[in-house]
């Protein structure tokens, strides 16, 4: 009999259409915007890991939609006029709340499935390195809309107005992005994590720590504890007794949760294990580039074994910047990440030519936007990578700027590309005329400022500093 009532619930309630909405939404705006979740090697159809952590971080807006909605179906028996009837009926008024509250969470908790199957369809199409580090987040997260439909239920029965749903939901965005900022790196503080929307996912190569979902689990089931209370409270003194669950879970959850930023990850030792083909060696979570990258690996470290100390493998680096904003770099190795946009070329000519730029090794830029700096190392790097090379050609990430500035018909960028390339083009029949001791040389002189980040690469080439 209770499972046929449950039935009949789920038809006839508001939960699937909310579940739908809700699922709607987060679909509407993965799919129809575009962000860092749609960009990188972490953007959520590419790795299981980063396809949970970004349908966590997309709680920031799905968490107080759930809270509103469930406010909504609070509503039900107040806009329905039928509570004092209900009231005079022998059967408890828990039980029938509960299955109120039981449609509706396994509706949400069904929605976020689902969203979660949408990218894990895209993750296994493309032969991602499978493991099982994102299943605890992603429960949470499951357990995260559960907490907020039976809150908001629980309240829309305490607070029976039309603008208690709204409200509840507007106050859920505000508080939420208060809490991102709480948490973000800046002035980063623990209360930060009682949301369950997790920061922006900056690597595939860390997992959500367990004390994190620990806390947040404890911080949630409380919450989904207040919202029962809420929901099934009768009388005044019963539902002041409810926020007590949520202080007594957020203290507990306080006290798991870590108290600095850099402890919401922890790495994922099994998947930045190299991988490695000859010389050419990639992380086991990018096993499937290493083919592709194996070939212009080693034609460029075969240009580069001109120089003296020239780099003795293409290595994959986990870190995509240090502290200092500058990407990794090594005398050893020429390191690559593939977060780095020069590295998502499909043609291989493109692939070795951004492997051969500055001498075999990254650009200095970092965080300084000098526009003349910025310049002068681009042309440097071009011209260095052409030399080993044997021809003159725009880096691919430098072809796709001009390309952009042509098509906004940027007077500036295409000003900036005319120049960028009547300095390589002077620069590199420079150079080229000289002899090959002095090629050497000089193309040496880049790869030491390269590895320094001290010195003027431009300069370096064309003989003017040493």
């Amino acid at each position: 009999m209770n499972a046929r009532v449950f039935h009949v619930e789920l038809r006839r309630s508001f939960a699937p259409w909310a579940a739908a909405l809700l699922l709607g939404a987060a679909l509407a705006f993965l799919f129809g915007l575009s962000g860092p979740w749609t960009r990188g090697s972490t953007k959520w159809t590419v790795e299981w890991m980063s396809a949970v952590q970004w349908l966590r971080w997309l709680m920031l807006f799905l968490w107080p939609l759930a809270l509103g909605l469930g406010a909504l179906q609070g509503l039900r028996d107040r806009r329905s006029n039928v509570a004092e009837l209900f009231g005079t009926t022998p059967r408890p008024a828990w039980m029938r709340k509960a299955l109120n509250a039981g449609a509706l969470t396994l509706t949400f908790a069904l929605a976020y499935l689902v969203l979660f199957a949408v990218a894990a369809a895209q993750v296994s199409a493309r032969g991602a390195y499978f493991h099982l580090g994102w299943v605890t987040p992603l429960l949470v997260g499951v357990l995260a809309l559960a907490a907020a439909a039976l809150l908001g239920m629980g309240l829309g029965c305490a607070l029976p107005y039309t603008l208690t749903p709204p409200a509840l939901a507007l106050t859920g965005m505000v508080a939420f992005t208060v809490l991102g900022v709480i948490a973000s790196d800046m002035g980063f503080n623990r209360l930060g994590l009682l949301s369950p929307a997790l920061p922006e996912v900056g690597s595939v190569f860390v997992t959500v720590a367990g004390r994190v979902d620990l806390g947040q689990a404890v911080w949630m089931l409380s919450v989904a504890a207040t919202g029962v209370v809420l929901l099934t409270a009768g009388s005044g003194w019963r539902r002041l007794l409810a926020p007590l669950p949520m202080l007594v879970g957020a203290a507990v959850a306080l006290a798991l949760l870590p108290a600095a930023h850099r402890d919401i990850y922890t790495p994922h030792a099994e998947a930045a294990a190299p991988v490695c083909q000859g010389r050419v060696c990639v992380t086991k979570i990018h096993e499937d580039r290493l083919a592709f990258l194996t070939g212009p690996a080693e034609e460029a470290l075969r240009l580069l074994s001109r120089l003296p100390n020239a780099p003795a493998g293409v290595h994959e680096t986990v870190m995509s910047v240090d502290s200092s904003g500058l990407t990794p770099r090594a005398a050893h190795a020429v390191l690559v990440s593939f977060d780095d946009p020069a590295y998502r070329s499909t043609k291989a000519d493109d692939l070795k030519r951004s492997l051969l730029a500055g001498a075999g090794t990254p650009s200095c830029i970092g965080m300084r936007w000098d526009e003349n700096r910025i310049l002068r190392e681009g042309v440097a790097r071009n011209v260095s990578a052409a030399l080993l090379a044997g021809g003159l050609a725009p880096l691919p990430e430098d072809a796709r700027m001009f390309q952009s500035a042509i098509r906004a018909a940027d007077p500036g960028l295409v000003a900036r590309a005319d120049r960028y390339l009547s300095m390589s083009r002077q620069t590199y029949d420079a150079v080229r005329a000289l002899p090959a001791e002095e090629q050497v040389a000089r193309l040496t002189a880049v790869r030491t400022a390269g590895l320094s980040c001290q010195g003027d690469p431009l300069g370096a080439l064309q003989g003017t500093t040493r």
